[in-house]
């Protein structure tokens, strides 16, 4: 059997939705590269007949399974609107996917907003308002995106009328309630339910996330601060994530209307059901345009945009791979004078190295609990850890790179300690021991009178989402 033939048998033959069966190199001509990731590259594509540009994306074969790449082609193929990028149509090749996209010029959004000269509230509020748009068509089908993040929206062109566009559909999932496990997306932009996973898989998830997402990239719009504070210790960030418990960062917010705060506030309630959904957001006074400093100018806001985006590139400078290289051969043969068989040949050559480790730490961890793996990935690259391991597989857009480090969290649950004092004592403060936790300080409650506090046993608090645990600390004035 020839290596082509070896190739084609290691993937189940897969039947994806608007799959041309042609060669690619039949109606596409790809012209420069766009951006590229981990696993696939983008090109700029005209097609022959009609003479229309594309964004090609070419997504290698090696890092990403028949069963993954038809899952997001089973999305992209059921979105169509004005605020989401649209999917044209797929091939398959032997070494790849060609992907054919809308060709976004734009950019990303928030680029625009430190474009601009003038920034009020009344523009915030335009652009918010196309993307609660997007995400309410893609809740509508059933499905939730779970990598919801400034990166992913982009503006159609460099026009003043420019729309937004949500983009990457690589981790969206169709999802009824709160039944989905995998912990996957960017850290920084996770929801509490999503990392309190990481400790007790008995809780779940469900569309509440891109609520969440959306109020902080609405947070970030507005003061151009992550609540968070991504630069600092990554443990710590999921931790007060997961406590719901975040400030109003910087000096900014005193500029910013009570109709706006309130929507971030809404967004980001730690408590999913509590949550707005992203339909009852677009009905919020804010987004009707009821705001009482709707042509307020809040520049200064444009200048820490600035600096947030210098410091998400210099980071993902830093992780920069050359694992795309395999994919840049791929396509050459629809640029030069080789055939694609042969220039597919040479980039599996290029990027063995590279996809051997992957498969490697994804035998590693094929029999790990998702709760005990660690979570991969600086916080402005998406992450994936579920029983059946996927790379994302949508870089569709230039700021997309691929870096990707590794940070093992620690589980360190309340649990009760040989010493107890009195719940008058731990609640006032009075005479508090020298190595008492402040923050924990239920843990020194003996187990009787812990139930007469909270009303549940130390069992079932630990059980309890850290938001909540946090919620019922505070209540009894022992946080």
């Amino acid at each position: 059997m020839d290596v082509l033939k070896a190739l084609r048998a290691r993937q189940p033959a897969v039947e994806f939705p608007k799959q041309n069966k042609d060669a690619p190199e039949k109606h596409y001509v790809l012209e420069k590269e766009l951006g590229s990731g981990a696993f696939s590259v983008v090109y700029l594509a005209t097609h022959k007949t009609t003479g229309k540009k594309w964004a090609v994306k070419v997504v290698d074969k090696k890092s990403t399974s028949a069963k993954q790449m038809l899952s997001e082609i089973k999305v992209m193929s059921m979105l169509e609107h004005e605020n989401v990028v649209n999917f044209n149509e797929i091939f398959d090749t032997p070494r790849a996917y060609y992907v054919v996209l809308e060709y976004i010029t734009g950019g990303e959004l928030f680029d625009r907003i430190i474009e601009l000269q003038r920034y009020t509230e009344g523009e915030a509020i335009k652009v918010v308002k196309q993307s609660l748009l997007a995400l309410d068509h893609l809740h509508s089908k059933g499905f939730v995106h779970r990598d919801l993040k400034p990166e992913n929206l982009l503006l159609s062109s460099k026009e003043d009328d420019a729309v937004v566009k949500l983009a990457d559909f690589g981790f969206a999932e169709q999802c009824s309630g709160h039944n989905l496990k995998s912990i996957l997306g960017t850290p920084a932009y996770m929801a509490p339910e999503m990392v309190a996973l990481r400790k007790n898989r008995e809780g779940g998830y469900g569309q509440p996330v891109d609520s969440w997402a959306m109020g902080l990239i609405i947070y970030i719009m507005l003061s151009g601060i992550h609540p968070f504070q991504i630069e600092e210790n990554e443990d710590k960030m999921l931790d007060n994530i997961e406590r719901g418990d975040w400030p109003w960062l910087g000096s900014n917010w005193a500029q910013i209307s009570e109709q706006g705060k309130d929507l971030v506030a809404k967004l980001m309630h730690p408590d999913p059901n509590q949550r707005l959904t992203i339909k009852q957001a677009l009905s919020h006074p804010w987004i009707e345009g009821h705001s009482d400093r709707l042509d307020t100018d809040i520049t200064v806001v444009r200048d820490e945009l600035k600096k947030f985006q210098a410091r998400k590139r210099f980071r993902g400078a830093i992780f920069a791979v050359a694992a795309s290289n395999r994919l840049r051969l791929a396509a050459l043969a629809l640029k030069g004078s080789q055939s694609r068989d042969s220039i597919e040949s040479q980039s599996d050559d290029a990027g063995n190295e590279l996809a051997d480790e992957v498969n490697d730490q994804h035998d590693q961890q094929e029999d790990v609990p998702a709760e005990e793996q660690p979570v991969h990935a600086t916080q402005s690259e998406p992450i994936h850890t579920e029983t059946h391991h996927a790379h994302s597989t949508s870089h569709s857009t230039p700021s997309h790179t691929a870096q990707e480090t590794h940070a093992t969290h620690t589980v360190s649950a309340p649990a009760s300690t040989s010493a107890s004092y009195p719940y008058d004592q731990l609640k006032t403060g009075a005479n508090w021991p020298s190595d008492i936790d402040p923050q924990n300080r239920e843990k020194y409650l003996a187990d009787g009178e812990f139930k007469t506090v909270f009303g549940v046993t130390r069992e079932e608090f630990q059980k309890m989402p850290m938001w909540k645990q946090s919620s019922m600390k505070k209540d009894k004035k022992l946080f």
